[in-house]
């Protein structure tokens, strides 16, 4: 009779005891998710916007301070280094070249490509020559026009003005010609010229008319 009833006790304990496990386990998995669900996740930060940084400006002016050296030779000669201009503007080869060289420009004229446009230089890019060397550009020039040659003056100044240069009128008195007709040119037609320079159109005016005395002639005594 003992022995049963405290077989029933011990059963009776085992019970409580795995209840209160089980209550303790859910309890604990429950909080575990409310805690999961009520996290509040890192805070992603904001990446920085890439900078922009300003395009440096290029500029057209064109430098010549890295032509020539700062130091001597023994014959205390400054050498420089020729840079290639060709293909440029025959007014950035001239800055580009105007510190160390002494410049000679020779005009072309082949009717193509850009007017003013460095076509050969008599130095090798990238060669080192004495300071003040002399270096000869060949520039793309522009043909006078040959047939200004007795034409009318508006004609001969636009025909100038179309082949890209400019106009300027000298007048000269002359009555064997219509008043207007140019006479000549200076440069001539078919002169190979730097573009927009001056055409002088020499340009002919009536003479002015010399009129007879009106006195009668004096008498002998």
């Amino acid at each position: 009779m003992r022995v049963g009833i405290a077989a029933a006790a011990l059963a009776l304990v085992g019970a409580s005891v795995g209840t209160a496990f089980a209550l303790s386990h859910s309890k604990s998995d429950g909080g575990g998710q409310n805690n999961a669900k009520g996290s509040t996740p890192p805070s992603a930060s904001a990446s920085a916007a890439p900078s922009t940084s300003a395009e440096p400006s290029a500029s057209e002016e064109p430098t010549c301070t890295d032509n020539c050296g700062q130091t001597n030779n023994p014959n205390n000669t400054k050498h420089c280094n020729v840079p290639g201009v060709i293909g440029q503007n025959e007014s950035y080869a001239r800055q580009k070249l105007s510190c160390g060289f002494n410049i000679k420009i020779h005009y072309l004229c082949d009717d193509t490509g850009n007017t003013g446009e460095v076509l050969a230089q008599s130095l090798r890019a990238e060669s080192t020559v004495d300071w003040g060397s002399t270096i000869t550009l060949d520039v793309r020039g522009v043909t006078v026009p040959d047939d200004l040659n007795g034409k009318n003056q508006t004609y001969a100044k636009q025909k100038v003005q179309d082949a890209g240069l400019t106009p300027a009128v000298s007048n000269k008195p002359d009555n064997s010609v219509s008043v207007g007709t140019v006479l000549s040119s200076n440069p001539g037609g078919g002169y190979c010229a730097k573009g927009g320079s001056t055409v002088t159109l020499v340009v002919a005016t009536a003479k002015a008319s010399t009129a007879p005395s009106s006195a009668p002639p004096l008498k002998a005594p």
